[in-house]
Parts: structure tokens; sequence; C-alpha cells
């Protein structure tokens, strides 16, 4: 089993506490239907458990949970979600997707390198603090690097 991206942050907005089927909605901003659907799933697959009208993470399943969280097709799986949707915000609106196309020294290379772990253990520390938050209003930030080779060779084939 995989977690699909809905499954995923609906565990994370029980990670923090317990809700009721109403403060989930408003937390995630699903379809009441799509929601009601995919609890069930993941009680069915004992990874959730419903009591006195709240939805709750399956603390004797812990393990599970965060194997299927780490699980490198869930993940890939939310990384495309992800980029597909950003892919169709930025070519259907006013935002853009910033692409800087630039010839790096290597040592060019190694500061922008450095200048990416800084963001990403910023970025860190800020998510280990958040749980509190609801799911709705986290922001999620994507970069990357790659070479023109690369992008010709992906073309070509």
């Amino acid at each position: 089993m995989s977690l699909t991206p809905i499954e995923r942050y609906i565990i994370e907005s029980l990670n923090s506490s317990s809700k009721n089927f109403h403060d989930l909605s408003e937390d995630l901003k699903l379809e009441s239907s799509y929601l009601k659907n995919t609890l069930s799933k993941l009680i069915k697959s004992n990874l959730l458990f419903f009591q006195e009208n709240e939805y709750f993470i399956n603390s004797s399943n812990v393990h599970e949970i965060k194997k299927l969280l780490t699980q490198k097709t869930s993940k890939n799986y939310e990384l495309k979600s992800i980029l597909d949707s950003a892919r169709n915000r930025f070519i259907n609106t006013e935002d853009g997707l910033n692409i800087s196309k630039v010839y790096l020294s290597q040592d060019d290379l190694e500061m922008t390198q450095s200048l990416f772990r800084q963001l990403k253990s910023f970025l860190s520390k800020k998510s280990s603090n958040s749980k509190s938050k609801s799911i709705q209003s986290k922001y999620i930030f994507y970069w990357g690097n790659q070479t023109y080779s690369d992008v010709l060779n992906f073309l070509n084939s």
C-alpha cells in the first residue's frame, strides 16, 4: 500500500491533534464526499480510527504510518501532484515561476548549493515548529537545478 497525497495530508492534519469531520474539512478544504471516502479507506486500512465523533491516528500503527509516509512511491506521487498543480497554476495565472539560465563557475555552483542547504535547513526548522497550524495555510517550496544537457537529453529521448 502507498498513500495518496490526500491521505498524506489527512494524516498530517491529524498528527497535531484529533479532529471531527468539520474541523478536518475546514483544515483541508476538500469536497465532503471525497473526504468521507478517504477517511473510510484510512480507517479500513487501520491507520485511523473514529471515536466520539473525532478522527485519530491509530497509535498502535505509528510505525506503519511512518513507513508509508517515507515510502518512495508515496513521496513521488505527492511530488508529481505538487508539480502538476504548480505547472497548471503558473501556466494559467499571472504568477510566474522564475527560471534562471546562467553560467556558473565551480565556485558559484558551490555557493549556490550552500545557499540551498541553508534554505533547506531554515525550512526544516520552520516545518517542525508548525504542527498546530492548518494544512491549507502551509506553503510549499520547491527548487532545484539541472544542466542544459540534461534537458536536451530528455527532449531527445
